[in-house]
């Protein structure tokens, strides 16, 4: 009883507002903002540039061979564009995760951060993609296909359903051996050991994670039923809404990530 007793405390003081919560909360803000700036750059850049092909198209004539090779050039010249920004994007991404996180994992662990260390730690996570990457890649494929075939059978909703969350347990999977991941690369700064050592030391310390990570659950669903509430009440704003997620999210991350360190 007083492990559970304890486990509570220490859950309840993650949430104080001292100097580690602080600067995890805003490397996480930071993080999900530099998401939400490049998806909004890339998409508007990507749709105005799609809109100039649609306007090509629709002014060649197709008879005439001058102006359709020119409309050819104007596609290879979007794919060209669409294939540099999207790659642009993904770096973009990668190093924004690797700084950020290598950042608040620091703080965390109380380690050394530098510049290099957060470049190595970003090839770690794109080789951890890359291990990861047949198995999303084949979980992905019945959800686009059963998303294409639900407009003609709607009755196939529930196997959709499925596949949406066989793909979240795979990812929330990844996530656990993850953290397993970064904690061996912290200690040792060895990017081979720290991949073969996530799976051992994730299988051998989920038993004592077991109840720590149902706290957090707990935590997300009392979240859950509290926004609903500010929701009914038509108080509910999205700002306000990301502001307690983000809450939450940080004092779990400092909660769980702490674990590793015993």
């Amino acid at each position: 009883m007083n492990y559970f007793i304890n486990e509570l405390s220490k859950f309840k003081n993650s949430f104080s507002l001292d100097k580690k919560f602080i600067k995890v909360f805003l490397a996480e803000l930071i993080f999900i903002l530099l998401i939400l700036g490049t998806f909004f750059v890339w998409y508007s850049v990507s749709t105005s540039k799609f809109e100039s092909i649609n306007g090509a198209l629709s002014a060649t004539d197709i008879s005439n061979v001058g102006q359709l090779n020119s409309f050819v050039d104007v596609v290879n010249q979007y794919l060209f564009m669409f294939l540099f920004l999207t790659l642009s994007m993904v770096i973009l991404l990668f190093l924004a995760f690797g700084f950020t996180r290598s950042y608040f994992l620091s703080k965390i662990w109380k380690e050394r951060y530098s510049f290099k260390f957060a470049l190595k730690f970003t090839l770690l996570k794109f080789l951890w993609q890359i291990i990861w990457l047949p198995l999303i890649i084949i979980l992905l494929i019945p959800i686009f296909s059963l998303s294409v075939a639900l407009e003609s059978n709607p009755y196939i909703i529930q196997y959709y359903v499925m596949a949406i969350y066989v793909n979240l347990i795979v990812y929330l999977i990844m996530g656990y051996f993850g953290m397993f991941l970064y904690k061996s690369y912290f200690e040792h700064k060895k990017i081979y050991r720290a991949i073969t050592e996530s799976f051992k030391h994730g299988i051998k310390k989920f038993p004592k994670l077991i109840f720590p990570l149902f706290l957090v659950i707990i935590s997300f669903l009392f979240l859950w039923i509290f926004l609903l509430i500010l929701n009914a009440f038509g108080i509910s704003f999205m700002v306000t809404n990301f502001i307690f997620f983000l809450i939450v999210l940080t004092a779990s991350r400092i909660f769980v990530l702490t674990k590793l360190s015993h």
